[in-house]
């Protein structure tokens, strides 16, 4: 029984030949799965921090208004501009204001931001991450409340 593929050293050992293409496919596949596990980490690692930036950013615009509506609309105008910004591509985003707008009460926005992990999910992320993040501010008592 001869193995075209099989030699034999001096020695007695047995060498296979095609062994070490093998050994360097599996190191590059778990090269790049680890790779992907990294910037699927980083992504959502990012988009937490920019979501919470985009909500700090909405709350003081919503403290600025001068009344609910109004700050609504601005937290919600502001936080999208900011994740627009950041490169931040939400499948769906919310935003949500509430709180009196009397001078120096507080506002609290809350972003929430569902980020597609469609292209790292091969290494074990779901499909999508939803990301929430809450800000509040105090509300301008030269501009704020009617």
């Amino acid at each position: 029984m001869t193995d075209e593929h099989v030699e034999i050293s001096p020695r007695g050992r047995r060498y296979e030949r095609g062994a070490g293409g093998v050994e360097l496919a599996v190191a590059f596949t778990s090269l790049l799965l680890a790779l992907f596990f990294v910037v699927g980490a980083l992504r959502v690692s990012t988009t937490r921090s920019d979501v919470s930036a985009a909500a700090r950013a909405a709350a003081r615009a919503a403290s600025q208004a001068y009344d609910a509506s109004d700050g609504s609309a601005e937290a919600a105008r502001v936080a999208e501009d900011a994740l627009v910004d950041r490169g931040v591509g939400c499948r769906e985003l919310g935003v949500a204001a509430s709180g009196d707008y009397r001078p120096g009460a507080i506002v609290t926005v809350t972003v929430t931001c569902t980020v597609d992990l469609g292209d790292v999910a091969l290494v074990g992320f779901p499909g999508t991450e939803t990301v929430t993040a809450t800000a509040a501010e105090m509300v301008d008592v030269i501009r704020g409340g009617g």
